[in-house]
């Protein structure tokens, strides 16, 4: 019986590694099948992969729900009680096709999204804290190495052609969306604290391999917020110092913080020259403020989960009147597609969710002192840095999305008992 239950959770494992690998986008090998920006030629002209990845797709919630939650449905529950802000969220934003001008496409790709956040929640709610942190670094391998083996086998689809010539993007359809799951990977082979060998030769493979992949995409925009988080990682050790040290320490950066933040307000034009950007970033400061327009007119339920960004088609068609050439498919700002497509309530929505994981993360840290209790508040940083230019808060199939839901369902205190195990484990060793 105990080698049947084993070999359950042995392949329960496997199954989560390879959802994780769907939702970072692996499988997909976008790089053979899309064309670089600026370019025309791809490895594959058909995209044959797409039903096969649709299907996947389903396959994982329904063996996600009829099997492995099944197994584990106390504590998936015991997390469902406990979370009334998370399941708010959850069905505010799951029904906006009610209110959507597309209500059949946002209806569908709502579908997908209650989808990413069940298995979100069964992932934080099954699994200890640190056993998600070693799922997602084994995933993370995989995906680091995958990356590095189609950039080098066959750079005419794991390298930029066009705009970004000889950038690499890997598997993924752009050098930033590489960058993007890069420094994700290198955080992740940051934060642990385990003594087993093989365990701390694969976090060091993947920190230096994910930091390496940052560089070559030439992502300064991926390298500046690795640079950042890793920064981070290191000062939010000082919220385990005495409560008056951490004022001290908290008082100075945000002393200094404040100082850079009004030195780059001033010289921003220049700074981002220097950065070889325009201060428009890109043209992402002229969407933005068309995009203001369009939320005054809907302020509070918005325009339903993808039924804003239509290209020339719908509400987005004020964008191609502003930007000829190019209609973007989202605001290149987390925040403001947010509120695109749930209003001013789906914010707050998403405002106390943030809000409540910010509290446990910092108490989290402030408990423990193992380099997995950063983890959370790591994560969340990390989150709202890449969502000042990206958008990747509400998005189905998302790694990003995914692991918020994941977090916010997590019962952080079994880390508590795994810091003990290590401490017994060191002793005993000793």
């Amino acid at each position: 019986m105990h080698i049947t239950w084993k070999l359950i959770r042995r392949v329960e494992h496997l199954f989560v590694q390879f959802a994780i690998c769907f939702f970072v986008g692996v499988w997909s090998f976008e790089s053979l099948f899309i064309a670089s920006e600026g370019a025309t030629n791809v490895f594959f002209s058909s995209r044959f992969l797409d039903p096969i990845l649709s299907l996947t797709q389903h396959s994982i919630f329904l063996t996600c729900i009829f099997t492995f939650v099944v197994l584990n449905w106390k504590t998936f529950l015991g997390s469902l009680i406990h979370r009334k802000l998370l399941w708010a969220l959850s069905i505010f934003i799951c029904i906006s096709f009610l209110w959507s001008d597309f209500p059949h496409e946002t209806l569908m790709k709502s579908v997908s999204l209650f989808e990413t956040i069940f298995f979100g929640i069964y992932f934080g709610a099954c699994f200890p804290l640190q056993r998600q942190l070693r799922i997602l670094q084994i995933a993370f391998v995989l995906v680091a190495t995958l990356s590095l083996a189609v950039s080098i086998i066959l750079p005419s689809a794991g390298r930029e052609t066009g705009v970004h010539a000889a950038a690499w993007r890997g598997v993924f359809a752009h050098k930033n969306y590489l960058a993007r799951n890069m420094s994700l990977g290198a955080l992740l082979g940051r934060m642990t604290s385990s003594q087993n060998p093989m365990e701390k030769r694969l976090s060091i493979f993947l920190m230096g391999s994910a930091i390496f992949l940052v560089i070559m995409s030439t992502s300064k925009t991926g390298l500046l917020i690795l640079l950042i988080v890793l920064a981070l990682a290191e000062i939010f050790r000082s919220l385990r110092l005495e409560l008056g040290l951490v004022i001290l320490t908290w008082t100075s950066a945000i002393f200094m913080l404040s100082g850079l933040a009004s030195f780059i307000a001033a010289n921003f034009e220049a700074i981002v020259t220097a950065l070889d950007r325009d201060p428009t970033l890109s043209g992402r400061t002229i969407i933005w403020g068309a995009l203001i327009d369009k939320i005054h007119l809907r302020p509070w339920l918005g325009y339903g989960y993808y039924g804003f960004w239509r290209g020339a088609y719908g509400e987005s068609a004020i964008i191609s009147k502003i930007i000829t050439a190019y209609i973007p498919p989202h605001a290149h700002n987390g925040l403001f597609d947010l509120v695109i497509a749930f209003g001013l309530i789906g914010l707050a929505l998403f405002s106390l969710n943030f809000l409540f994981l910010i509290r446990r993360s910092v108490i989290l840290a402030r408990n423990t002192q193992i380099q997995e209790g950063l983890w959370p508040l790591c994560y969340s940083v990390l989150l709202v840095l890449y969502n000042q230019t990206e958008s990747t808060l509400v998005e189905h199939n998302s790694i990003f999305w995914l692991l918020f839901i994941a977090l916010l369902a997590a019962d952080f205190r079994t880390l508590a008992f795994y810091e003990r195990a290590l401490e017994e484990n060191h002793l005993n060793n000793n």
